[in-house]
């Protein structure tokens, strides 16, 4: 569909992600709802060819998005994500929460 947006972030796990966001009022999800409760990865994230083992977020926008939702949205992946991997680095990689 062209209003989800899927993504993976190689070395951050998606429930950080997920737990990150939700804190900043950015509700995404890691899978289709259908597979939500499914422990394995994203069939269709392996089928492209990754292992499902970094993060994936599912973005979906709505009709009441804005553009101004879009760019806060990205802003705080991005700095997330920057933030993440720099405490990797500093702590060692944390897979799971």
């Amino acid at each position: 569909l062209p209003t989800i947006v899927n993504m993976s972030v190689q070395d951050v796990p998606s429930d950080r992600l997920l737990i990150e966001l939700d804190a900043q009022g950015i509700t995404v999800s890691e899978k289709s709802a259908c597979k939500s409760d499914d422990p394995a990865p994203s069939y269709v994230i392996t089928a492209l060819g990754y292992d499902g083992t970094d993060g994936s977020l599912r973005i979906s926008i709505g009709g009441p998005t804005t553009k101004s939702d879009i760019d806060r949205i990205a802003k705080t992946i991005i700095s997330l994500i920057s933030r993440i991997r720099q405490e990797n680095k500093k702590y060692g990689k944390i897979d799971k929460i």
